[in-house]
């Protein structure tokens, strides 16, 4: 990662089939602010440096449907997530980090959601867009899924659940 105005610039890993927006550093105060793509702005409590070990890159992309019968890659989520040793969202190191937990959808012909990780009270997890629960995402006993490639995960989005492919797990 090459520094950027005084700061190291935070990239998803490059070898995904779909292309991932640079995430730049913009200094806001002693924090830092996230600009994806030059787009959106989402505030950082954490430098790239400050992630600790447990966080990975999670790629999650649509598994077979009705409507998309070998699957989609042009549909999924790009997850910023801390893993425990198996391979489970940890949620002892997510609470002193919920910050840096983003989520990152991307569908076919929408712009791109940016969101964070969220916990409700006896442990279901969820993606959290904007304020109030409309626009929640609820990941399908993600306190038991582990993320590993191969392996499915269920996500509720818009009153419907699909079924997504864990492609790629690797480091920030």
């Amino acid at each position: 990662m090459a520094p950027t105005g005084g700061a190291r610039s935070l990239t998803l890993s490059s070898d995904l089939r779909r292309p991932v927006p640079r995430l730049t550093p913009i200094n806001v105060g002693s924090a830092i602010a996230v600009r994806l793509g030059g787009s959106k702005e989402i505030p950082m409590t954490t430098t790239p440096q400050d992630f600790p070990a447990s966080f990975r890159h999670v790629r999650l992309e649509l598994a077979r449907e009705k409507d998309h019968p070998g699957g989609d890659s042009r549909y999924g989520y790009d997850l910023l997530v801390p893993l425990d040793t198996e391979s489970r969202i940890d949620p002892a190191e997510w609470k002193p980090h919920q910050a840096a937990c983003r989520v990152r959808h991307f569908q076919d012909g929408e712009s791109d959601r940016i969101g964070r990780l969220r916990r409700k009270p006896g442990g279901t997890w969820y993606f959290d867009y904007e304020a109030g629960p409309a626009d929640d995402e609820i990941g399908f006993h993600f306190d038991q899924e582990r993320f590993v490639p191969g392996e499915y995960v269920s996500i509720r989005r818009g009153g419907e659940t699909h079924t997504y492919q864990v492609v790629k797990v690797g480091p920030i």
